[in-house]
């Protein structure tokens, strides 16, 4: 079994892997405008639970702003 730090390197690793290989792709035949957004895309896709994560800690920053701002009123 590998520890939480091994896990999240390897998950790191493989993501840079994806990373590197799609762009590849996308410019092999040359860069055009369309291939931008394919690489915005993969990046979030790729980023997506790290994403989520940081998106549940501003969204209960706000619920607790709500609830103090409630309280004070």
């Amino acid at each position: 079994m590998c520890t939480q730090t091994e896990k999240r390197a390897i998950n790191h690793f493989t993501r840079i892997l994806i990373a590197i290989a799609g762009t590849a792709g996308l410019l092999m035949d040359g860069f055009q405008s369309g291939d931008a957004f394919c690489v915005v895309s993969m990046l979030v896709w790729l980023w997506q639970s790290e994403c989520n994560v940081w998106e549940e800690k501003v969204l209960d920053q706000i619920k607790r702003l709500k609830v103090a701002k409630a309280l004070s009123h």
